[in-house]
């Protein structure tokens, strides 16, 4: 596999990190730097160790992740946008948007980076079914996701400002239809 194909598939797996990054960034109300380097390397982070680990596992349960693997990343997302319109519906003053912590805590960051990183672990798969290499795949895929929802993570604040009382339930419906497009695409 040469060094474009792994940067089509670095792109291509990364926009679902970067989506997701835009729509929680839209939720808080005064991204710092710093929370989008956590978005950056969570989502980086995740893309690449699901790379490697869905090397590693390929042969053994391609059968497995490639039959549930986007019902996971589908629900996942399906279930936090849910919860994040409902959030935003409830809320006495809808134009304040969640807190940094509410939005930046660990579980809630692991669950986002997992289900925008099934992908990767099923790329990973195909990888190992190919004989490729993986060293390369995973530096450049963990790479493009770091870089592209740090970036993400900035440019939803920045859209929250435009948007104010609608940034959190427009990020819900966005980590609803990403999850739906998952589950459409394997279908």
């Amino acid at each position: 596999m040469g060094i474009y194909e792994i940067i089509v598939i670095a792109f291509a797996l990364a926009m679902d990190a970067f989506a997701v990054a835009i729509a929680n960034g839209a939720a808080i109300k005064n991204i710092k730097r710093s929370n989008a380097l956590l978005f950056g390397a969570y989502f980086g982070g995740f893309q690449a160790a699901m790379t490697f680990f869905g090397w590693l596992a390929g042969r053994a349960f391609a059968v497995y992740l490639n039959v549930w693997g986007h019902w996971v990343a589908f629900a996942l997302l399906t279930l936090i946008g849910v919860n994040m319109i409902f959030e935003s519906l409830n809320k006495k003053d809808s134009h304040i948007c969640k807190t940094q912590n509410e939005i930046l805590q660990w579980r809630n960051m692991t669950a986002l980076a997992v289900a925008t990183s099934i992908d990767a672990l099923v790329a990973g798969v195909g990888m190992s079914a190919i004989n490729a290499g993986i060293l390369a795949p995973t530096i450049v895929i963990g790479v493009f996701a770091f870089v592209l929802s740090f970036f993400g993570a900035l440019l939803g604040n920045k859209l929250n400002r435009i948007f104010k009382s609608y940034s959190e339930m427009l990020g819900g419906a966005i980590l609803i239809a990403i999850g739906l497009k998952i589950l459409l695409d394997a279908l």
